[in-house]
């Protein structure tokens, strides 16, 4: 729609409600919005520090200085007009200037808002905004490092295997295990003393199939028999050795050294017959847990 000169004078009053009046619609929402946010208080303390963090940007990049200097600045330009106002009415008479005082200061005072506002408050606004961008950034790689992390817990091409693993710790089907071989003994070698004839004897070697954490072991000959000695092939050994009352032919095996057995170290364990016959191992097993807690 076009507008005539002749009705250019008619249109611009107009114009200006119309503007005012949009600039009261900003600014009512901008209230509403501010309310709203009270209504919210769980947002207090994360908006402060937004602004907080905000503020100390704008202030030492955007002004260059610190708080108490944009305030010190602020208050500079204020007080530079009250003294220019001063001055006007003292050199051309006091009776004069208060003809128009009001309108002055309304004058003044609405410029040096609209000024900072479009100098500063663009400023302020814009780092609020980036303050916000880096704060989402930062949560977003913090979230996807989190993810990775947990991904990475569970390797894809493995996972079947790796559940399985965990299921058989669950139900207690990974338990530790143990394999033996026996040996006979001359009888004459490795026995003590070369001159000291010895009975037959056999030598069980026990070698961890899983990882062993307590060396508990029970081992039963076919005759009556003799514990000679205990040894780790991969460190000194400590033992605590109990026969059975009742049955010279069972002895439990409790080792302090080593404390484990890894997959594929052994325990050498030692006995003599009673007399001159040999003897076998029955078998060698591990004792439950439970068991070494009562010994």
């Amino acid at each position: 729609m076009l507008i005539s000169p002749a009705n250019d004078k008619a249109i611009l009053p107009k114009l200006w409600r119309l503007l005012l009046f949009s600039t009261g619609a900003v600014f009512l929402s901008a209230v509403l919005l501010f309310v709203k946010i009270l209504r919210n208080p769980e947002w207090h303390e994360h908006l402060l520090r937004l602004m907080v963090r905000a503020w100390s940007v704008f202030v030492a990049q955007d002004v260059g200085s610190t708080s108490r200097g944009f305030i010190s600045g602020s208050l500079e330009a204020i007080f530079g007009i009250a003294a220019v106002a001063a001055m006007t009415g003292y050199l051309l008479g006091w009776k004069e200037f208060k003809k128009h005082l009001i309108e002055t200061a309304i004058i003044a005072l609405f410029a040096f808002a609209t000024v900072t506002v479009v100098i500063y408050g663009t400023q302020f606004v814009w780092e609020i905004v980036k303050a916000a961008y880096i704060d989402h950034k930062m949560l977003a790689y913090d979230n996807l490092k989190l993810r990775n992390r947990m991904s990475g817990l569970v390797d894809p091409s493995s996972k079947d295997s790796q559940i399985a693993n965990l299921k058989k710790k669950l139900d207690g089907t990974d338990k530790p295990s143990i394999s033996f071989e026996q040996i006979p003994l001359d009888p004459n070698v490795g026995m003590g003393k070369p001159d000291i004839v010895r009975n037959p004897g056999v030598e069980a070697i026990v070698t961890a199939r899983t990882i062993v954490q307590v060396i508990y072991l029970e081992a039963a000959c076919d005759r009556s028999c003799n514990f000679a000695s205990y040894s780790g092939v991969d460190s000194s050994a400590l033992a605590t050795v109990t026969a059975i009352a009742g049955n010279d032919r069972l002895y439990k095996i409790r080792f302090a050294m080593p404390a484990i057995l890894n997959i594929g170290k052994q325990v050498t364990i030692d006995f003599h017959s009673k007399d001159d016959k040999p003897i076998k191992l029955q078998y060698v097993h591990l004792l439950p847990v439970h068991e070494t807690s009562r010994q």
